[in-house]
């Protein structure tokens, strides 16, 4: 916006796609210097403040910075009109020059914005357990970021990980890096971006028994800004379909029995008698058939 020296409001204009501003159209009275304030109009309200005092709303931070437009004219001849060779007497700009609000001078009145935006994905699926009941929290999937060094080497980050519920279904975050105390989002910098560098997969545990599926998702992760300093980051299986993880448990185990032998007319002698436990099973013609499963 341009004002006077004293404030007052002379003229709001917008940025051309080139970052430019024209004011045009200023009156001004007799010859000689005359002095306007530049600035960027500020946002009013549901704004926060950075660490500098600027404003910042929507992921952009506001140029608090103010310039003098210092304008010279002299009497001479204009056009009657624009377009026409015809002319009259009338003010002439002869030197318009800026300066800081120290009055030092500068080339013009630069006014440096900044956008920051940031956003996470997420990648949604199932695991299914064969052998006994699924329990909730008892499984954790990952996304994985693949990275090859130069010596052809992988190198594999966590960026987000997850439970699986009661239902088998899980979501996990996914975070563009991490970091020694957690992760870190995507950015402006990645807006318009196309990453196939992850992986979903389930971590491996270590319950005895349980056979882990080992397979991996390759993901697409799509970047896009939203415009009001969150991002938009589509997170896709690369070959489509759904995430499906299946486990399986397998368990076995033997039980015992006790019980007291006695005898009587003579001393008992040690593994002189034995005792079986024996499976008993009906069949259709009902007879009965005995299977020694112990002795």
């Amino acid at each position: 916006q341009l004002k006077k020296e004293d404030g007052t409001l002379v003229q709001e204009a917008k940025n051309a796609a080139d970052g430019t501003i024209s004011f045009t159209g200023i009156e001004v009275q007799g010859e000689g210097s005359h002095t306007f304030v530049i600035s960027e109009v500020q946002p009013k309200e549901s704004y926060t403040t950075d660490d500098t005092g600027k404003r910042v709303q929507n992921g952009i931070t506001y140029d608090n910075a103010s310039f003098k437009a210092v304008v010279t004219t002299e009497w001479g001849e204009v056009p009657v009109e624009e377009g026409s060779e015809e002319t009259k007497p009338g003010l002439v700009v002869t030197d318009i020059s800026y300066k800081n609000m120290s009055d030092e001078d500068v080339e013009a009145a630069i006014f440096k914005n900044r956008y920051e935006a940031e956003g996470i994905g997420s990648i949604s699926g199932t695991k299914t357990l064969t052998g006994r009941s699924l329990k909730a929290d008892e499984f954790t999937f990952q996304v994985v970021k693949k990275t090859t060094g130069a010596d052809g080497q992988v190198t594999e980050t966590v960026v987000g990980e997850a439970a699986n519920n009661a239902d088998g279904e899980f979501t996990v975050a996914v975070n563009k890096s991490a970091t020694a105390d957690g992760y870190a989002p995507f950015t402006q910098a990645d807006i318009d971006q196309t990453y196939t560098d992850y992986v979903l997969k389930e971590k491996a545990g270590s319950e005895t028994g349980m056979t882990y599926d080992t397979k991996e998702y390759p993901l697409t992760i799509t970047v896009s800004d939203a415009g009001n300093g969150k991002l938009t980051v589509d997170v896709v299986l690369t070959d489509g379909g759904t995430a499906t993880f299946e486990n399986s448990y397998e368990a076995d185990g033997t039980g015992s029995i006790s019980g007291t032998k006695t005898l009587t007319g003579r001393s008992l002698k040690a593994d002189e008698f034995t005792f079986q436990v024996v499976k008993k099973t009906t069949g259709a013609d009902g007879q009965v058939t005995e299977t020694v499963v112990g002795e």
